[in-house]
Formats: structure tokens, C-alpha cells, sequence
């Protein structure tokens, strides 16, 4: 399913109860707070199995489907700060016209 050039992903989350399956989706979004949530569906029950027939409490009974966007990455990109120029870095981190490799410097025996 796609809307205005952004592509909506789903993500199914599975609980044994509503208050276990509502806890499991706020547990998830607070681990995603970049996602733009589109549409969130009610608490549905998942159709019996022979895993929920014989199973014990901690089987998955019910599931929420989440439907999200994620952050465009080249729009985020764009705002990040730019990095320091190569001649900058080189300027500052020189160690004098030698080796920049520690490991060479270390078996040449001129470690600073």
C-alpha cells in the first residue's frame, strides 16, 4: 500500500490478552518514536490453532496490526551537520610525518 510517494509498512503485534497485546504495541513504540503511525487496527482475536488448543496461557491469542511510516532517510540526510573537511582533520590529528598507523608505529618501536 502505498500514499503520496511514502510507502506504509505494517507490523503485527501478538499478545495472549488485549492488556498484554496493547502493553506489547506502547513497549514498540516507545522503541520507534521516529515512525509516524498511520493507522493502528482494534485488538482482534487470531484464529484457534492446535498451538492455542493445547497450549498454556502464554500462547498468543489476540494481535494488533500497526500501520507506520519511517522517516524519510534523505530528508534526514539533509539536516544532519556536515562533516569536517579531510584537509581539517588531517591538519589536526598529524603525528608529525610519520606513520598514522599505531600497529606499524608499534613494531617500529616509536609509539607516542
Amino acid at each position: 500500500m502505498e500514499r503520496l510517494g511514502d510507502l506504509v509498512k505494517e507490523h503485527l503485534i501478538l499478545g495472549t490478552d488485549k492488556q498484554d497485546a496493547e502493553k506489547q504495541r506502547d513497549l514498540w513504540l516507545s522503541q520507534n518514536p521516529a515512525l509516524r503511525v498511520v493507522r493502528m487496527h482494534p485488538v482482534k482475536p487470531e484464529p484457534p490453532t492446535w498451538l492455542t488448543r493445547i497450549g498454556s496461557k502464554h500462547v498468543p491469542r489476540v494481535s494488533i496490526t500497526v500501520e507506520y511510516e519511517e522517516p524519510d532517510m534523505r530528508t534526514e540526510a539533509l539536516s544532519w551537520p556536515a562533516l569536517p573537511s579531510e584537509e581539517n582533520h588531517c591538519e589536526k590529528h598529524r603525528d608529525g610525518g610519520g606513520s598514522q598507523n599505531r600497529v606499524a608505529n608499534l613494531f617500529a618501536g616509536n609509539v607516542k
